[in-house]
């Protein structure tokens, strides 16, 4: 089986750096996800780099469609920012909230429609995902998050501004996905001169 094309691998000094998946692989784990609301989730994670408990908690008034627009209150360290919210994500939103008709204020609620979803919930339903896709079983809701930052740098959007939606304090914090990078062209590297061999 293939691994992961960001595969976790330690840099100087024995720091362990965190894996992300590939667009592709993100696009298999949400076909195992069963259940609406989960994939739903799962996919608002991936598309605007929410950590687990961002998603969890997301009120309906965060969602400002008119400026396509999430908005996340309080998040760590006590920050607030704002990430941009694609049209597909809304209309997941949109389609999910017609479904499932969540209790207010809440864009994700419960298994008994009481109050938020709760972060372990999510979390196993992630992993049961990831092992019927074949994928990594570190798999988590943060891997998503990790993903969303790698397909950001890979498609030419700034670290500053990846920084600034991911919600760090310091930009070091988000340089690590250069490390992440620069694996990821080593290995498209190593498949162009792999196809191309028999030329």
């Amino acid at each position: 089986r293939d691994m992961p094309l960001f595969a976790s691998f330690r840099v100087c000094g024995g720091q362990k750096l965190p894996f992300a998946l590939t667009h592709d692989e993100v696009r298999r784990l949400l076909d195992q996800v069963t259940a609406p609301q989960h994939r739903c989730a799962m996919a608002l994670a991936y598309s605007c780099g929410l950590r687990l408990s961002e998603v969890a908690t997301l009120k309906t008034e965060h969602v400002v469609s008119g400026h396509m627009r999430i908005m996340i209150c309080s998040g760590k360290g006590d920050r607030d920012r704002s990430v941009p919210l694609a049209e597909r994500t809304l209309q997941l939103l949109r389609e999910h909230y017609a479904a499932a008709r969540p209790v207010k204020p809440w864009v994700f609620a419960d298994s008994r429609n009481q109050t938020h979803v709760q972060d372990r919930t999510l979390q196993t339903a992630i992993k049961l995902a990831a092992h019927a896709a074949g994928l990594n079983p570190r798999t988590s809701m943060h891997t998503l998050r990790h993903a969303y930052a790698t397909t950001l740098l890979l498609n030419g959007i700034d670290i500053g501004t990846v920084q600034t939606w991911l919600g760090h304090k310091n930009v070091a914090t988000t340089m690590v996905y250069n490390h992440l990078l620069r694996h990821a062209k080593a290995d498209y590297d190593a498949t162009l001169n792999r196809v191309m061999g028999d030329l």
